[in-house]
């Protein structure tokens, strides 16, 4: 049987945390020309990343999130326009179960297992007397965080059930 060090994450904990959170967006002003109306629409792509995530307590993270939008502002009659924005904003959870010797603590590092989203705009008003436009950003997210500490363990190669040792049979022509 032969031994192999190996590198490997252990896992002190995973959990879900959901995060809803409104963004306002307000004052935004067309190109020149161009007039807003109750008409106006709003349509594009966003795109939500997680910047960092970092323990900053015992079984507390700290993470950050990234939200990028691509938009394109259009109104009957008139010359679309793009609106293109990032924003963060940073949440801190608590691991529930979060069961970890001391002397581990020092070691801990957070990692984001899985992650899903969306963005959806509500609450669109036009102000048609300034020519503005303001809305809302409604960003809805699950993400799955691991507390982990890296550590080396020794691992066998070549053994059961997924190796076998048998006798070869060596047959001689007579």
């Amino acid at each position: 049987m032969r031994l192999e060090k190996v590198k490997i994450p252990r896992v002190w904990a995973d959990e879900y945390f959901y995060e809803s959170e409104i963004i306002p967006v307000t004052g935004i002003v067309p190109p020149l020309g161009v007039t807003l109306t109750p008409d106006t629409i709003i349509t594009g792509d966003a795109t939500v990343a997680v910047a960092s995530c970092t323990f900053i307590g015992l079984g507390l993270v700290q993470v950050e999130y990234i939200v990028q939008e691509e938009l394109t502002v259009e109104t009957p009659g008139e010359d679309s326009f793009p609106l293109e924005y990032t924003f963060r904003f940073t949440r801190e959870y608590q691991f529930q179960k979060f069961f970890v010797p001391g002397d581990v603590l020092g070691f801990l590092y957070c990692e984001v297992f899985r992650f899903v989203g969306t963005v959806t705009i509500t609450d669109i008003v036009v102000n048609e007397v300034a020519n503005t436009l303001s809305f809302n950003n409604t960003v809805s997210l699950q993400t799955k965080l691991k507390a982990l500490e890296d550590i080396q363990e020794f691992v066998a190669l070549g053994t059961l059930p997924n190796v076998f040792t048998f006798p070869v049979t060596v047959v001689t022509a007579d």
